[in-house]
C-alpha cells in the first residue's frame, strides 16, 4: 500500500517540516525566518499517533506556522520562497509512493508537549486506468497489455501558499504502477501520479498494446489534470478481424471525497494540428512513434527561404540527366499535385530546406522506425489511407498517415502502384557515388538507397509541436 492508494502514512515514511516565526501578530511565510528549516520526521508506529521529535519554539508565547511536505528530499522547500520543487517518477512500476506529494500547513501553533496534528493534502493528480474487455476480446488477453502514459510534463515548481504549479517542464513517458485484479469482464490496478497540467484534444494520452499492436487514446476534448483529482479511465477493448481497437471513458473524482465529474472521452481523429509551407499549402500532421509527421506529401514549390524550386516535365531520358533541382508531378498531370503532391529530385533537396519552417525530413532510421522494418507482422495498412486499393492492399489508415500511392519519376515512366519518400540519410558507399535513402511503402515495406536523379515524395516531421 502507498499513500497514492491509502490513507495513512507507514512505518519508515519520512516527511520534512519546516518551522516559521510570526511576527507582529501575523502569520509568516516561508520567505522569512525559519526556526527549523527541512527537519526529516520518520513515522514510528506504535505511539499515538506516531513517536516523532519535538520542533524548536522561540519562546511560549508567540505563534509559530508548520509547513511540512511528504515525501522527504535534502532541499526541500527552496530558500527565501514559498516552492516545493516536485518531480514524478517516468517508471512508476516499482511503486509510486516516491511520486506522491502531499503538503500540510498549521497556522497558529503555541508551545506544547501534545502532538500537533497535521493533515496532508495530495497536492498532484492520480489517473487510474481500468481495462474491460470488448467483444472478441477476455480478460487474459487483456491481462498480456501494457499501458504507457504519453509525454505528461514530469517536474514542476509548487508554491505551498498560492496553491498553484509554475515551471511545468521535462515531458517524458510515464509507465505506470500496475497490479492487475481480475474481475468477470475486466481488470484493474494500474495507476499513476502525474503533474497537474493541460492535455490537449488530440494529442496521444496513452498507448495501449496488445496483441503486438499499439493503440492511441487521443481525448476528443482537452483534459485538465488538477491537484487532488482522481481521473478515472475505462478503456474497453474491442477485437475484429481488421484487429484490435480501443474506446475510452472517463471519470474525475476528488482523490479522498467529494464531487465526481463524468463524461465520454473516446478514440477521436489522430489529426493532432495543421502547418502551413511558405507556399500557403496547409498539410494536416499526426504523431507515430514519438515523432509528429506531416500527414499528406509536400506540394510547395519554394523553399523556406522563398527561392523557387524549377519545375521539370518528365517524358523523356533528360529528368535523370539532372544534376540541379527540379519537381514535376505525378503522370505530368498538375491535378494530381493536391491528391499525391509532387515528386522531387535529391538535388531538391540538398539545395535547400522545403519543409515549413522547423520541420525537416526524417532520416532512413526514422523511416524504418515507421514501418517497424524487420517485423515481419507488421501492417502497412494502418499507414495506407483508405482511398488505397490495389486490389492486394486497403489502407485503414488507423494512425492517420494517409499514404496514397505517389509514384516515382524515373525516366520516362512512373511506378503507379506504390508510395516512395525521400530520407535525409546519405550513404556515401554507394557504388555509383552518393545514395540517398527512402521509404518504398507496399503490401510489404522496406527502407533502401538510390540515386539522386530520382523523383520521389517527402514527408516532413518535427520532435515537439509547441
Amino acid at each position: 500500500m502507498t499513500k497514492a492508494s491509502d490513507t495513512a502514512f507507514e512505518d519508515g515514511d519520512e516527511f520534512g517540516l519546516t518551522v516559521v516565526q510570526w511576527l507582529d501578530s501575523e502569520p509568516c511565510d516561508l520567505s522569512l525566518i525559519r526556526y527549523e528549516d527541512n527537519v526529516m520526521f520518520t513515522v514510528e508506529e506504535g505511539s499515538e499517533p506516531y513517536a516523532w521529535p519535538a520542533a524548536y519554539y522561540p519562546d511560549r508565547t508567540t505563534p509559530c506556522s508548520f509547513y511540512a511536505y511528504y515525501p522527504y528530499n535534502e532541499t526541500g522547500f527552496r530558500r527565501g520562497t514559498n516552492i516545493l520543487p516536485v518531480q514524478v517518477a517516468t517508471n512508476q512500476g516499482y511503486g509510486i509512493s516516491g511520486s506522491d506529494y502531499m503538503v500540510a500547513v498549521k497556522d497558529t501553533v503555541y508551545p506544547t508537549e501534545e502532538s500537533v496534528p497535521l493533515v496532508f493534502d495530495h497536492i498532484l493528480a492520480k489517473i487510474v486506468l481500468n481495462l474491460i474487455a470488448g467483444d472478441g476480446c477476455t480478460t487474459a488477453d487483456l491481462l498480456t497489455s501494457d499501458l504507457t502514459l504519453k509525454s505528461f510534463s514530469t517536474e514542476a515548481e509548487y508554491d505551498i501558499v498560492e496553491q498553484t504549479f509554475s515551471a511545468i517542464s521535462s515531458r517524458a513517458d510515464i509507465i505506470p504502477s500496475t497490479n492487475w485484479a481480475e474481475s468477470s469482464d475486466r481488470i484493474t490496478g494500474s495507476c499513476a501520479i502525474v503533474i497537474p497540467q493541460k492535455f490537449r484534444a488530440g494529442e496521444s494520452m496513452l498507448y495501449c498494446t496488445i496483441n503486438n499492436k499499439i493503440l492511441a487514446y487521443k481525448p476528443s476534448s482537452d483534459i485538465l489534470f488538477e491537484s487532488g483529482r482522481q481521473y478515472n479511465f475505462d478503456i474497453t477493448v474491442t477485437v475484429t478481424d481488421l484487429g484490435p481497437s480501443i474506446a475510452v471513458s472517463s471519470e474525475i473524482t476528488d482523490w479522498q471525497e467529494g464531487d465526481k465529474i463524468i463524461g465520454d472521452a473516446v478514440q477521436d481523429t489522430p489529426v493532432k494540428g495543421t502547418v502551413e509551407d511558405i507556399d500557403g499549402n496547409v498539410y494536416d500532421y499526426v504523431e507515430i512513434g514519438g515523432l509528429y509527421w506531416t500527414a499528406s506529401n509536400m506540394r510547395t514549390t519554394k523553399y523556406t527561404d522563398g527561392r523557387d524550386i524549377p519545375y521539370h516535365s518528365v517524358g523523356t531520358d533528360d529528368w535523370m540527366a539532372l544534376t540541379t533541382p527540379a519537381y514535376c508531378y505525378f503522370e505530368n498531370l498538375p491535378e494530381n499535385k493536391e491528391t499525391l503532391g509532387l515528386l522531387y529530385n535529391y538535388y531538391s533537396v540538398l539545395d535547400g530546406n522545403i519543409c515549413p519552417e522547423g520541420w525537416r525530413l526524417p532520416t532512413k532510421d526514422e523511416l524504418s522506425m515507421l514501418i517497424d522494418e524487420g517485423n515481419y507482422d507488421f501492417d502497412p495498412t494502418a499507414l495506407m489511407s483508405t482511398a488505397w486499393d490495389d486490389g492486394v492492399s486497403k489502407g485503414t489508415n488507423e494512425t492517420g498517415f494517409t499514404a496514397l500511392p505517389s509514384g516515382m519519376a524515373m525516366d520516362d515512366s512512373y511506378w503507379m502502384s506504390d508510395c516512395y519518400l525521400w530520407s535525409s540519410s546519405i550513404n556515401e558507399q554507394g557504388t555509383d557515388g552518393m545514395m540517398y535513402g527512402y521509404l518504398y511503402l507496399s503490401s510489404y515495406p522496406w527502407t533502401d538507397w538510390h540515386m539522386a536523379s530520382v523523383g520521389m515524395g517527402i514527408r516532413c516531421v518535427k520532435e515537439t509541436i509547441e
